[in-house]
């Protein structure tokens, strides 16, 4: 589907319309709507079909329109905010202190990002009062002032770690007591764990064919398979990254060498059936490249949104959660799963920790085991359970054949015969 510009959405709806939309989801100034509609030929709702390029054009204008005034009004509130006092040692002094370290030299340029983003959010709350300066500030104050300001919890953890970073760092320059610690660093809520089936596979897969979102069907079963980090899988071409079945790559994030051979037969056609040398595995029906990581949730989000019945909370990185669970339920150890995986082996034990105590197979295996050690103590046989439908059959080994004893050994010399054996 065409992109009509920052900000617009296209919200599908019955008999082929769709109706355009306006969205500005954060930092929004006072007094905006989270959604403004886009009107085409005064009419809130379109056939995509009888779209137009003059209506596509009308579209875009009105968005661009709508994106001039929403920067002018931003622009308005900046200029109105009230300068934060001058302060000697301030958060801003500390945050540069930070920024000149050499692990802030070595982030990635995304990891920088989203820590200015967060120390910006913390010299908004904090930078305006000498009282919360660095070096005096409490952890009441502070949980006081985050609980208050900040509604999501997973925020307000980001801004509790990075500020005890900032805080650690004002210790270490001598700018506050040691005795003043910061410990607390907010809790999150438990969420709900989801893992995918096999079914839910196939009706993902089913369905971005249908909407002709093939390099998404090929992504799910690759995942599914092999399960890495989306942003390495999005990007691999055939024959520098896949060939003759296999996977082998670099790890961005570890730099760990790679190699998985897919085993299972329809999964590999799959992925064979579109080989090209040096052409993407998994692009985007809109223009043939790599799907971004914003495009590739929302053409996830439009997909789970068309099936019925499919759990509206179910995410893309799940399933690689979901392989994780299915080789610790094959058998596989911990350092195995990390070797195909690449996650760390601290992470690997902390996924299983919340995945497994909500998993039964595990424990229905373990009673199996108990089963059959019971089974062999009391028959002398060894052996294993055979579950047919409702029935239990336990196969047991055939006992070992006796064998034939020699004569015992005589306390003689050797070499010489007793009396009674001559």
């Amino acid at each position: 589907m065409k992109n009509y510009g920052p900000c617009v959405t296209v919200r599908p709806r019955k008999g082929g319309i769709v109706k355009f939309r306006f969205e500005v989801r954060r930092n929004r100034p006072e007094d905006w709507p989270a959604t403004r509609t886009i009107l085409v030929n005064g009419r809130d709702g379109v056939k995509l079909a009888d779209m137009t390029p003059q209506m596509e054009a009308e579209v875009e204008r009105q968005a661009e329109a709508l994106f001039r005034q929403l920067g002018q009004l931003r622009a308005l509130e900046n200029a109105e905010l009230p300068r934060p006092p001058k302060i000697e040692r301030s958060w801003e002094e500390l945050i540069a202190l930070r920024r000149e370290h050499s692990n802030w030299q070595r982030l990635k340029p995304a990891s920088r990002a989203t820590y200015a983003s967060v120390q910006k959010r913390i010299v908004e709350l904090l930078g305006w009062d000498p009282a919360l300066a660095p070096s005096t500030i409490l952890e009441s104050q502070i949980d006081r002032i985050f609980l208050k300001r900040m509604v999501s919890p997973y925020r307000r953890k980001a801004l509790y770690l990075e500020t005890r970073r900032l805080l650690e760092k004002a210790v270490r320059e001598n700018w506050r007591d040691p005795a003043l610690t910061i410990t607390y660093s907010g809790t999150l809520p438990e969420s709900e764990l989801r893992v995918w089936t096999a079914d839910d596979l196939r009706c993902a897969v089913t369905q971005a064919i249908t909407d002709g979102e093939r390099g998404l069907a090929r992504l799910l079963l690759t995942q599914w398979e092999i399960g890495q980090r989306l942003q390495s899988v999005r990007f691999f071409r055939y024959g520098y990254q896949y060939e003759n079945g296999c996977f082998f790559y670099k790890c961005r994030k570890t730099g760990r060498e790679i190699r998985i051979e897919v085993k299972n037969p329809r999964a590999r056609a799959v992925l064979d059936a579109t080989y090209e040398h040096g052409a993407y595995m998994f692009p985007s029906a809109e223009d043939g490249k790599p799907f971004t990581g914003v495009q590739l949730t929302k053409a996830f989000t439009r997909l789970r949104r068309q099936l019925k019945g499919f759990d509206p909370k179910l995410q893309l990185r799940q399933l690689r959660h979901t392989v994780v669970l299915e080789l610790a339920l094959a058998g596989c150890n911990i350092p195995e799963i990390a070797s195909i995986t690449s996650h760390n082996l601290a992470t690997v034990h902390h996924t299983l920790k919340h995945y497994l105590a909500k998993d039964s197979e595990l424990a229905d295996r373990a009673m199996e085991k108990r089963e059959r050690r019971r089974l062999e103590q009391v028959s002398g046989l060894s052996g294993e359970v055979i579950v047919d439908g409702a029935r239990r059959i336990y196969i047991g080994d055939l006992p070992k054949a006796e064998t034939p004893q020699g004569p015992p050994a005589t306390k003689g010399r050797p070499g010489k015969a007793s009396d009674e054996e001559r």
